[in-house]
């Protein structure tokens, strides 16, 4: 049986994130304790939230990994996540852990984010010793990319007159792309750094003097409105420019 971590350490765990995420996650956990008993193998902490870098837009994220456990066992979790999700955004991905390797190979740029960004909240580390595959995060993060050129392509026919379109387009890329460029980091065998802080690099470096603004643009949509210049459209112009710059990184990679 593993070690679990118990319900009296999330306090010190959570100590960095708001008030009400620190309550609302202690509550939830506590319920999973009691709902799943000895099914619950580990909670992990993902994303922006296990960095201590939570804004009051972005969600939080918990990978709950389980054993055997029946979907009437995890039925009595609605409303208690119910309740979370509304009151702080939560989002959950639940897997057995005999799936696990499974999920990693096929969802391998979101595991990679997961092992580069997370926090133990309760039971084992599943995720000690694991790594995604270079050929399954290479292969992965090709086809993110590709289906991100694609989505936007179409915003771009779409938004015309519609400043909405594309604000909205743009704000659901921020996140694969920088995770795309964190994951490009990684592949070229350089130190891993944080999404946010590998988009920026590779923005600086790439000689497209159009396209700097954009790392301060996505920080800007996502804590408040765009800025007056430049227009939505022009910046998603511009954002599947970006995404058809990294989609090149990844044909250097071998």
């Amino acid at each position: 049986m593993p070690q679990f971590m118990t319900t009296p350490l999330l306090p010190e765990l959570l100590k960095d994130q708001p008030e009400n995420v620190q309550r609302v996650l202690s509550d939830f956990i506590s319920t999973l304790c009691e709902t799943l008993t000895q099914s619950l193998q580990s909670v992990i902490l993902f994303g922006s939230a296990a960095e201590g870098r939570l804004r009051p837009t972005s969600d939080v994220n918990l990978l709950i990994v389980v054993e055997n456990c029946p979907p009437q066992t995890l039925g009595k979790l609605q409303e208690s996540l119910e309740f979370a999700a509304a009151a702080i955004g939560l989002s959950v991905l639940i897997v057995e852990i005999a799936e696990l390797d499974a999920a990693m190979d096929a969802f391998a740029q979101k595991f990679s984010d997961i092992v580069r960004r997370h926090r133990v909240l309760f039971g084992k580390n599943v995720l000690e010793g694991k790594r995604v595959s270079r050929d399954a995060a290479l292969r992965r993060t090709r086809q993110v990319l590709l289906n991100l050129t694609l989505r936007l392509r179409e915003r771009c026919a779409m938004s015309g007159a519609k400043a909405e379109i594309a604000l909205a387009a743009i704000r659901n890329a921020i996140g694969p792309i920088r995770t795309c460029a964190a994951q490009i980091v990684e592949l070229a065998g350089r130190p891993p750094a944080s999404p946010k802080e590998s988009f920026s690099h590779f923005v600086a470096g790439w000689g497209r003097p159009n396209l700097v603004y954009l790392p301060d643009y996505y920080s800007q949509i996502r804590e408040h409105e765009a800025p007056l210049t430049p227009t939505p459209q022009q910046a998603l112009a511009d954002t599947l420019e970006v995404v058809q710059a990294l989609r090149s990184q990844t044909e250097l990679i071998t």
